[in-house]
């Protein structure tokens, strides 16, 4: 029932599974393997365990992402969250790296591609926020964030001036 919803939805969306339909399908891999394998079923049926396991790696890394976007879909999310909340997701993305680094047999290659990648676009679209007047007052007047959550040094001597 479940590869049946999937490939209806996979086919709307040109083949790609959404993410959050990504953890159930790898929650359901052994029934998913026994029911692409049936006649009817008209697609790519088996994934290799390095798909596998890439699989889970990506969903895992990307579940920050996820609970990054319900903070700020909230409607309580403010101004002063964006710095600390791209903050946040640098450091678990370079926590991440220095992991993969250290040991290179437990993760793929494209695994380390995926996770630079992640980082070299948070930087390229969020490095403007630490030099951005209105986000650096937000952030450095709300009571929660104050000048703690700022990485350049630049940027909390100018705050706090």
């Amino acid at each position: 029932m479940f590869l049946v919803m999937c490939s209806s939805r996979m086919s709307s969306h040109a083949g790609i599974l959404p993410f959050r339909h990504l953890g159930d399908f790898l929650n359901s891999c052994s029934s998913v393997a026994v029911q692409a394998s049936l006649p009817h079923v008209k697609c790519k049926t088996e994934l290799a365990t390095e798909e596998w396991v890439l699989m889970e790696q990506v969903v895992s890394a990307l579940t920050y992402f996820e609970e990054a976007t319900k903070s700020v879909s909230q409607v309580s999310a403010c101004l002063s969250d964006a710095i600390p909340l791209i903050n946040s997701l640098r450091r678990v993305l370079e926590r991440i790296k220095n992991t993969t680094a250290m040991d290179d047999n437990a993760y793929s290659p494209e695994y380390n591609a995926f996770i630079l990648n992640l980082i070299a676009g948070i930087n390229d679209r969020f490095d403007y926020l630490e030099t951005d007047e209105t986000f650096i007052l937000a952030t450095a007047l709300d009571p929660r964030y104050k000048l703690r959550t700022f990485t350049l040094q630049s940027t909390s001597v100018n705050a706090s001036a």
